[in-house]
C-alpha cells in the first residue's frame, strides 16, 4: 500500500512513499490509503524538530501507533503486534473510521487481554467517550456495519473494539 507524504491544505508536493526516508516539514501530513495518520505539527511539538526525517517501517508504525493510541503496556502490545503484524494496518484503519464515527474528542486505548488458563490472547481498541451509554452503543453499531463487519475475516479474533464512557 502506497504511503504519501505532503501538505493536505494545499494538496502540492505529494510524493509516493516508496521506503525512502522522507523529509516532512511544518504543516505536513502523511497519508496512507488516503487516511490521515499523523499531523507533523503534533509530532514537532512532541518531538521539537522543525524537521523530521521519518522511516515507516514496522518500529515506526508502532510509535505513530503510540501518538494514536495510548497503550499502557508497550512490550506486550508490541509483542502481540509483532506476531500479528498484519492488525498495524487495520489499526491505522481503525484510527480512521473511529475518529469519522465518534469524533475526535475521544481517548483511544490499546491494550492485550490474555486469559493464560485458556490460552487466548486478544489486542483491545477501547475507546473512551463523553457519549451516553445508549448513544456510544449506536455508534458502536454504526462502526460495526460501516467497517467491521467488512473486516472479519481479517482480524482472524485478534482484535476486539469496545466503547466506554470516560
Amino acid at each position: 500500500m502506497p504511503l504519501i507524504a505532503g501538505n493536505l491544505p494545499t494538496f502540492h508536493n505529494f510524493i509516493p512513499y516508496s521506503g525512502s526516508s522522507v523529509t516532512l516539514n511544518r504543516g505536513d501530513f502523511v497519508i496512507r490509503e488516503n487516511h490521515v495518520i499523523f499531523n507533523v505539527e503534533d509530532l514537532i511539538s512532541e518531538y521539537g524538530s522543525d524537521e523530521m526525517s521519518v522511516l515507516l517501517k514496522n518500529e515506526n508504525d508502532f510509535n505513530i501507533l503510540c501518538s494514536i493510541y495510548d497503550v499502557n503496556n508497550k512490550n506486550e502490545v508490541k509483542k502481540y503486534l509483532s506476531s500479528n503484524n498484519y492488525l498495524i494496518k487495520l489499526l491505522f484503519d481503525a484510527n480512521y473510521h473511529i475518529n469519522s464515527i465518534f469524533g475526535r474528542n475521544i481517548n483511544k486505548l490499546l491494550e492485550v487481554d490474555v486469559d493464560p488458563e485458556e490460552g487466548f490472547e486478544e489486542l483491545f481498541i477501547i475507546i473512551k467517550s463523553h457519549y451516553s451509554a445508549s448513544e456510544g452503543l449506536k455508534l458502536m453499531h454504526r462502526l460495526e456495519g460501516e467497517w467491521l463487519i467488512d473486516i472479519m475475516d481479517e482480524v482472524q479474533d485478534k482484535l476486539n473494539i469496545i466503547e466506554e464512557p470516560l
